[in-house]
């Protein structure tokens, strides 16, 4: 059965396309729900929407899978050049408590 997940984009406070880690990225705002048998098959079906141009490199996109589900949320960045990493977003601390950094796993 096909459940909906949420995707979220986030992009480097800088609006340069870094994913490096350690730089501070910030939510662009909305989200994207995919329809999808598991946590794994949504990553599946982001990175084919980012290979074809449907969506942006250059970011990182969280992946939220059901309240009900027991998977873990999943991130991942997405280099200018379309190399994909496994990370996590880490919240900033002081002013920059807004925004999160990335960190590789």
């Amino acid at each position: 059965m096909k459940r909906r997940y949420k995707v979220r984009q986030h992009a480097s406070g800088n609006q340069d396309g870094e994913i490096a880690a350690g730089t501070i990225v910030q939510h662009i705002g909305g989200s994207v729900a995919l329809e999808a048998f598991s946590i794994d098959d949504a990553e599946t079906a982001v990175r084919q929407q980012i290979g074809s141009g449907k969506m942006a490199r250059g970011r990182v996109y969280q992946i939220f899978p059901p309240s009900e589900s027991s998977e873990a949320l999943r991130s991942l960045a997405v280099a200018l050049d379309g190399e994909f990493h496994d990370c996590y977003l880490e919240t900033a601390h002081g002013l920059m408590a807004e925004f999160q950094r990335i960190r590789f796993r």
